[in-house]
C-alpha cells in the first residue's frame, strides 16, 4: 500500500474553504479542521507520499507518516457510523465477528477510512441517488471515481441492479472490491482513468464525485456514459468553481435540474439531452 502522510497548518478561518479546495485538487485523501479560535483554524490533511513535494510547497506546520494500523485504530476510535440517503441507510465499520448484515446497513472495511460517508459531497451524492431511484426507474449506475465504493453500495442497497465502479487509484479499486465482498453486494469494479476509459455501456444513472479540474475535462465526453434523459449527479466542486462548471455543463447540452451548496461544496443534478455515438 502507498505510504500515507499527514500534514497540518494553522490558517485564517476565512481561508479554510479555498485552502481545502486546493488540497483536494492536489489529490489529498481527506481534510479535517478544528477551530482553535474565531479567527484561526487547524487544518489537517492525509495524502499518499507521492504528493509530498506538492504539499511541502504549501509550508505545513508539521508533517508525519501514518501507518496503516495507526490510521485504522484512530478511525475506529473516532467513527461511530453515519446515516445517508435522508437517514435511510446506516454506514458503519464492519464488526469483527461473522454476523448477518442488518437491513439498511452498509459495512465498510476498517481500513476504508477515506470515503466513510462524512464528507459533504458524499452525503449530497447519496441523498441525490436516493431521490433519483424514487423519481424514475434506475436499472444501472456508473460510479466514476469510486473511492471506497460507498456510492455504488448505496445504489445497490437502494435496488439498482447493475453497478459499475471506476477509479484510477489501485488502492481505491481494491477497497471497493473488499467493501463489495464484505456486504455481499456485486459491484463491477474497474481500474482506469475516467478521461480515457471507454464506457462498457450507457447507464441510467451516472455519479461522478471528482475534483473540479477533472470534471472540467470529463464533462464534454460524459454523455457517452449516459442514457439520454436519465439522471447525472456531479459533485466534488467547491462553491468557488461552481459557476465555471455550470457554464461547461450548459455548453455541453446538460439540463440542470438543481444546484445545491452544502458546506461550501456544490452538487449538480440533471441530465444530458443527447447520447454520445455508439
Amino acid at each position: 500500500m502507498t505510504p500515507i502522510l499527514e500534514s497540518t497548518w494553522v490558517i485564517p478561518t476565512n481561508l479554510v474553504g479555498q485552502f481545502e479546495d486546493h488540497l483536494f485538487n492536489v489529490g489529498v485523501y481527506s481534510v479535517t479542521t478544528f477551530n482553535r479560535s474565531p479567527s484561526e483554524t487547524d487544518l489537517t490533511c492525509t495524502y499518499p507520499d507521492t504528493f509530498k513535494a506538492d504539499i511541502a510547497r504549501l509550508n505545513p506546520f508539521s508533517t508525519r507518516p501514518i501507518t496503516d494500523a495507526d490510521w485504522q485504530n484512530r478511525w475506529l476510535d473516532d467513527y461511530s457510523g453515519t446515516r445517508l440517503c435522508h437517514d435511510r441507510l446506516l454506514i458503519e465499520p464492519a464488526p469483527g465477528t461473522k454476523i448477518q448484515r442488518p437491513e439498511n446497513t452498509i459495512w465498510l472495511d476498517p481500513k476504508s477510512a477515506f470515503g466513510d460517508g462524512h464528507h459533504p459531497t458524499t452525503r449530497a451524492c447519496a441523498d441525490a441517488i436516493a431521490d433519483a431511484v424514487c423519481q424514475q426507474p434506475i436499472i444501472s449506475m456508473a460510479d466514476l471515481g469510486c473511492g471506497t465504493g460507498i456510492l455504488s453500495l448505496v445504489a445497490a442497497a437502494l435496488g439498482v441492479q447493475t453497478r459499475f465502479a471506476l477509479d484510477f487509484d489501485l488502492d481505491s479499486v481494491n477497497k471497493t472490491r473488499q467493501n463489495s465482498e464484505l456486504n455481499h453486494l456485486v459491484v463491477q469494479v474497474h481500474h482506469g482513468d475516467v478521461q480515457t476509459t471507454t464506457p462498457p455501456r450507457r447507464f441510467d444513472l451516472v455519479v461522478a464525485n471528482l475534483q473540479s479540474v477533472v470534471l472540467e475535462t470529463l464533462i464534454p465526453t460524459l454523455h457517452a456514459w449516459c442514457n439520454p434523459r436519465h439522471r447525472v449527479i456531479l459533485s466534488g466542486v467547491h462553491q468557488t468553481w461552481a459557476p465555471q462548471i455550470e457554464i461547461i455543463l450548459k455548453d455541453n447540452q446538460f439540463n440542470i435540474f438543481k444546484i445545491d451548496i452544502k458546506n461550501e461544496w456544490a452538487i449538480f443534478i440533471g441530465e444530458f439531452r443527447f447520447a454520445g455515438p455508439d
